[in-house]
């Protein structure tokens, strides 16, 4: 397991793909001498603790989740999601228009 953190990651990506649970975010951040919501620079090498769920660490074995977008992405991703509009479980855009199947 590649214990590096990549560009958009989190500390708590980190701690779900090395242990497969958030649960572990307080002992690792002990474990680094930082805070959960410290940022951590892109390279740095995360010491581990004991890995919480191997069914989920597993499920994640080749996949890198990141969460931690810039300032300038969430912008980006605004206009974007403002001017194409974004899909709602209810079936709704967030422009407020309801989707039919065979009508839009």
């Amino acid at each position: 397991m590649n214990n590096k953190k990549l560009r958009g990651q989190s500390f708590l990506d980190k701690v779900i793909q090395i242990t497969g649970s958030v649960t572990a975010a307080i002992d690792m951040a002990i474990a680094n001498g930082i805070s959960i919501t410290d940022d951590i620079e892109i390279g740095a090498v995360l010491n581990t603790t004991k890995i919480e769920s191997k069914a989920t660490k597993y499920k994640l074995r080749n996949k890198q989740p990141a969460t931690d977008i810039s300032v300038d992405e969430m912008n980006i991703l605004i206009l974007w999601i403002l001017h194409y509009g974004s899909w709602l479980d209810e079936g709704i855009w967030i422009d407020n228009e309801t989707w039919k199947d065979g009508e839009n």
